[in-house]
């Protein structure tokens, strides 16, 4: 196994997965913008049906590109999805070549077993939910609320 390491100067930075405000922040929309959003959400006060479809495309757009950095900026450099998901398949096979990479014996066959079985885990508690997901009509809501009972 050849191992590497990077020489000369180098900065290593900690990248996680944007939230929807930061992904707001990335679009080029400021602090204004996700303030009147949450001002909307504190107060209880009903969106506008402009501003409902606006909040509702963008936060498809996040939803669809997962929230990964090299993800969201190549959405935004391109201002289109093709690519998208060639990108988002390398991450999962980058993911699993680290785990073979880094991760031995019955460990690594547990963490990738865990890692194929996230996907059909998330649809089938969405199903099971899907009966108490009601969502708010009062107004252009832009929010479900899901019942955990």
């Amino acid at each position: 196994m050849l191992l590497c390491n990077s020489v000369g100067y180098k900065t290593d930075y900690v990248m996680r997965s944007m939230d929807f405000e930061e992904f707001l922040w990335a679009k080029g929309y400021g602090d204004d913008f996700v303030g009147e959003m949450l001002k909307h959400i504190a107060d209880a006060t009903p969106f506008s049906e402009l501003e409902m479809r606006v909040y509702q495309s963008l936060f498809t757009d996040f939803c669809i590109l997962g929230g990964m950095p090299g993800v969201v900026v190549s959405y935004i450099e391109n201002q289109t999805f093709s690519g998208v998901l060639d990108m988002q398949r390398q991450l999962i096979l980058d993911y699993e070549e680290d785990v073979r990479k880094y991760v031995h014996g019955l460990d690594q066959t547990r963490i990738m077993n865990v890692m194929h079985h996230i996907p059909k885990t998330i649809i089938v508690s969405t199903i099971r939910q899907m009966p108490t997901i009601r969502i708010f009509r009062k107004k252009y809501w832009i929010f479900w609320s899901i019942s955990l009972e």
